[in-house]
């Protein structure tokens, strides 16, 4: 972990959260730019990097998520669902697959994430409104034709 980054972690998930979250607060969310932009050089705020460590050092508690991405506050619910974006990407990549717990989150994907992802050109087939698809049996999550309704980190491999 970068030094700068020190102080606003501890082994408690909640604690970190509270350590981290004014600062995304006054950024309005964890990610730093709309998902669709791209920019020749790039440097990722404090907000981002705090996130991404948060991602990775609580993966493993992504339910402490959960009932903030229906918060009253939509910063938030925004910042819920960017780690919770993060963290799906983590399980993707490094774990071998999403828990499917986190394709059954019937909450709405917050504004202006819903936005971001509808904006990127390679996710024009994205259809969803909700972090997760609980309406549809278990094995029609995993195909790819029924995934569009995904956010597309949260997509399972095969849609990829």
């Amino acid at each position: 972990m970068h030094p700068d980054l020190h102080d606003y972690f501890t082994n408690n998930v909640a604690e970190s959260w509270c350590r981290c979250y004014p600062v995304w607060q006054a950024a309005g969310r964890v990610e730093d730019k709309p998902h669709g932009v791209r920019y020749p050089r790039y440097t990722p705020s404090l907000g981002k990097r705090l996130g991404q460590e948060f991602a990775d050092r609580f993966r493993d508690d992504w339910l402490f998520l959960v009932p903030k991405l229906t918060d009253g506050d939509p910063v938030v619910r925004v910042c819920a669902f960017d780690l919770l974006e993060q963290i799906a990407c983590e399980f993707d990549c490094d774990v071998g697959g999403l828990p499917d717990a986190i394709r059954e989150i019937n909450a709405a994907i917050p504004e202006p994430a819903l936005s971001d992802i509808r904006s990127e050109w390679h996710f024009e087939d994205f259809t969803g409104t909700t972090v997760g698809v609980p309406a549809l049996p278990h094995r029609a999550r995993l195909k790819p034709t029924s995934s569009s309704s995904l956010p597309p980190r949260m997509r399972p491999s095969a849609a990829h």
